[in-house]
């Protein structure tokens, strides 16, 4: 009976955990559907966002199409314009043509007619009167004006007493042509000049526009004389420092090397042209050989090794063109106890023409200074001091402790 109590116990604690889990399975399924239909709800918005955007596409696809047809009647227009201003100038060189070949027969006539007054003056003369009626019945009586506008010749009345230009031709020879012919030559040429219509402004207009053009030639000459000048004068300069650059760059790497040798006691460098053709486009390369190593670049060296190559070239510009004053900071804060003293002793001679500031925490860098400054902090104040190592006592280092401010 007791068996059977605990077995229903059991059986009813087991009833209660799953009735439990059950609920707990219940609450979870509302939550996926719930879920689910927020999900539902965002994909449905998405999609109604899709369908808009695809109906967006369509619009734009319609706009560049019809872009892309305004774009190709605008060049055709273009291409037609384009053939219409070809056909112009070709028009326009056809009718310059055409204006030239009425210049040259309008010369030809005038040179013609010079020679005819030449030959047959006398004839033209004793016909002056009907040569005058004819042009008072020429079709257009502005032709006089148009002929004495381009230069032709006027034959002038005489007297009949000036018998000069009698004698040039016989008048055996002035009968063999006939007045009818000369006066229908003469109507010709003043029914060509009437259809022809020449421009008689357009002389004038030549001539001031080639006075104007032999102005502008001369300016243009000038300048160009000038520019020519002038590329001369930079290819002068050019070559000047080139020249001076090279001689500049061959005695500093024969310093370099020098002072190299002196700081390393047996290493080597050298400067080298990227371009030797043209030394101011690509730059130079410092190769540096430490004592007992291989050539490398000043790039891939230690700091010890850079600073005492970079020391090497401020002393060799400083022998092709010393400067007064130089400012060094911690120069020798890679450097151990030897280079230092090498470098202090080096400065140290060359302190006779030029002088040296240089920051520096190494004894044996600052012992041999003549100046010493030291910088120091009392108070929450910076202070400094300076001493005369050459003139440094026990006396005076009392006496100048008492006279600094406190």
């Amino acid at each position: 009976m007791l068996k059977l109590e605990a077995k229903l116990e059991r059986e009813r604690a087991e009833l209660k955990g799953l009735s439990g889990a059950s609920s707990q399975y219940t609450d979870k399924l509302d939550k996926v559907e719930k879920d689910h239909l927020a999900a539902k709800k965002i994909a449905d918005k998405l999609k109604a966002e899709l369908q808009g955007l695809l109906g967006n596409t369509e619009e734009q696809h319609e706009e560049v199409a019809a872009l892309k047809k305004e774009l190709l009647e605008r060049h055709t227009k273009a291409v037609e314009l384009e053939h219409k201003v070809k056909d112009h100038d070709r028009e326009v060189k056809a009718m310059q043509a055409e204006a030239n070949g009425f210049e040259r027969r309008i010369a030809e006539l005038d040179s013609q007619l010079q020679k005819n007054v030449q030959q047959y003056g006398m004839g033209f003369l004793e016909e002056e009167a009907e040569y005058s009626e004819v042009e008072d019945r020429a079709p257009n009586r502005g032709v006089k004006r148009q002929v004495a506008g381009i230069g032709l010749p006027r034959v002038v009345k005489r007297k009949k007493s000036d018998d000069s230009l009698t004698t040039r031709l016989p008048v055996e020879d002035l009968r063999k042509y006939d007045l009818d012919k000369l006066r229908y030559d003469v109507s010709v040429l003043e029914e060509t000049l009437n259809r022809m219509k020449p421009n008689m402004q357009t002389m004038a207009e030549f001539h001031e526009k080639e006075k104007d053009y032999k102005a502008k030639l001369g300016r243009l000459e000038q300048h160009t004389q000038t520019r020519n000048e002038k590329v001369k004068e930079y290819e002068v300069l050019k070559k000047k420092r080139l020249s001076e650059f090279m001689k500049g760059f061959t005695s500093i790497t024969i310093k370099l090397k020098e002072m190299y040798q002196m700081l390393t006691l047996g290493g080597d460098a050298d400067l080298e042209l990227v371009d030797s053709l043209d030394p101011f486009s690509e730059g130079i390369v410092f190769s540096v050989r430490p004592p007992r190593k291989s050539w490398k670049n000043i790039t891939n060296l230690s700091g010890g090794e850079k600073t005492l190559s970079s020391l090497a070239l401020v002393f060799a510009l400083h022998h092709h063109q010393p400067s007064p004053l130089y400012v060094l900071d911690e120069i020798d804060a890679a450097l151990d106890f030897k280079n230092v003293s090498v470098v202090a002793n080096y400065i140290k001679e060359q302190a006779i023409d030029s002088q040296f500031i240089i920051i520096s925490l190494r004894n044996n860098m600052f012992e041999l200074a003549n100046r010493l400054v030291g910088i120091y902090k009392k108070q929450d104040c910076t202070r400094s001091v300076a001493i005369n190592p050459n003139a440094f006592t026990a006396g005076q280092l009392v006496q100048d402790a008492a006279t600094v401010s406190p």
